[in-house]
């Protein structure tokens, strides 16, 4: 389970919420790196961009990133609900760890995005490891859509909220939306002894559940007094997971593996890990962005 949202002024923030990890890396992909694709044309030159991966095959697979025109791409957990299809002519068939890169590396606002013809194929990277079933989020400070994919098709939302978070699919996320305006972080009068400073988003859940994150996640943007890096922190901060909170189906237990920031004005990358307190830049972009191989920096 994840949630995403972006600030304005194209600061993004990104939990990862798993009861595993796989190594992931801070990975900078230089506009001279050769990103190969099966169906579509391989782009030898294209924009730099740069976010989280895991190495398989000495290829990273991205779960997120920004380009160096603030476009930012994002696969976020959408089991039971996501249904890849085949190679359909006329379109822009990518597969699913194929569609960050080729994005990031092709358009520099959601509007472009949206003109091209996506088909998502379920087709595999390599034997052995499956295709996680994903919806993605898709932002440049401007707009965000949300990229699904189930059984009837491919579906591309406007995302008026600025926040993703896991299932239900978002056309019942929108439906549940529909009752946030009943919130406020206005001053309310109730029971004395109860009383404190105030009563800011007074009964909105606080679950870990998908729809209370993007309910919770979605009235803090509103609310925020200012879009830093810090504030997007402190929002993912109220939607996190604490381990042991969250016990899923075999046992094991979610908790937010990593909590990214990315500031779009200046193309950084902020971090933090479950178990460290501190707030990390990543130091990738301080280099050339003409590079011909990837650079990648360890998560510590």
């Amino acid at each position: 389970m994840c949630t995403v949202l972006t600030l304005e002024g194209n600061v993004v923030g990104r939990n990862l919420d798993l009861s595993y990890h796989y190594n992931e890396e801070l990975v900078l992909c230089g506009r001279n790196v050769e990103l190969e694709f099966r169906f579509v044309e391989d782009l030898k030159t294209h924009y730099a961009f740069m976010g989280v991966a895991t190495r398989i095959g000495g290829r990273p697979m991205f779960y997120e990133a920004m380009n160096e025109h603030g476009l930012f791409v994002a696969g976020l957990n959408f089991p039971n609900n996501c249904k890849y299809g085949k190679v359909k002519d006329g379109c822009l068939n990518l597969c699913p760890f194929e569609l960050i890169p080729y994005l990031l590396g092709s358009f520099k606002t959601v509007e472009e995005v949206k003109m091209c013809s996506l088909n998502l194929v379920d087709e595999v990277f390599m034997e052995g490891v499956m295709n996680a079933p994903l919806h993605f989020y898709v932002s440049d400070g401007v707009s965000s859509i949300v990229i699904e994919c189930m059984e009837d098709g491919l579906h591309v939302y406007e995302d008026p909220y600025f926040v993703m978070s896991n299932n239900p699919p978002f056309d019942d996320q929108m439906e549940a939306m529909k009752d946030l305006s009943s919130y406020t972080n206005a001053y309310q009068e109730v029971d004395a002894r109860h009383s404190c400073v105030g009563h800011g988003a007074y009964g909105l859940l606080g679950d870990n559940t998908s729809t209370s994150r993007f309910m919770l996640a979605a009235f803090l943007r509103k609310y925020v007094s200012d879009s830093s890096v810090s504030s997007c922190m402190r929002i993912l901060d109220k939607v996190s997971m604490v381990k042991g909170s969250v016990v899923c189906k075999d046992g094991s237990l979610d908790y937010t593996v990593y909590s990214t920031v990315y500031d779009g004005k200046s193309f950084a990358v902020y971090y933090k890990l479950y178990d460290g307190m501190c707030v990390k830049k990543c130091s990738l972009s301080d280099g050339s962005l003409d590079l011909s191989e990837y650079v990648f920096e360890a998560m510590v």
